[in-house]
């Protein structure tokens, strides 16, 4: 019986600590970012919410599109500072200023 809450009880921790730890200390975001493969559930569900929302501009399809083009933002916010060559850099731009654009046209 000591045992089995032994067990338990270094499970919870062990969730716990999982749960509670500082994402900074994994490692780098910024390890082999490819923009043009890494991001791809992301680009796929803008492109699904855009045609959603192309073929029927409602309130809901404008929501769903608003909150892929928020995740995606979020995803491109969080490598933001990474080191990246020049036509990187500018390919990130273009993507993230094409978002922003899209999420500023968007009155839901």
């Amino acid at each position: 019986m000591l045992t089995k809450h032994f067990t338990l009880l270094l499970l919870l921790v062990s969730i716990v600590f999982y749960a509670c730890s500082d994402e900074e200390t994994t490692p780098s975001e910024c390890e082999n970012v490819n923009l043009s493969t890494d991001y791809q559930a992301e680009q796929e569900a803008v492109a699904i919410a855009e045609f959603n929302f192309l073929l029927d501009n409602s309130n809901e399809n404008c929501v769903t599109l608003k909150d892929a083009y928020n995740d995606y933002l979020d995803m491109l916010k969080a490598i933001k500072d990474c080191p990246r060559s020049a036509s990187e850099e500018s390919l990130y731009q273009a993507i993230f200023d094409d978002l922003q654009l899209g999420l500023d046209g968007l009155s839901c």
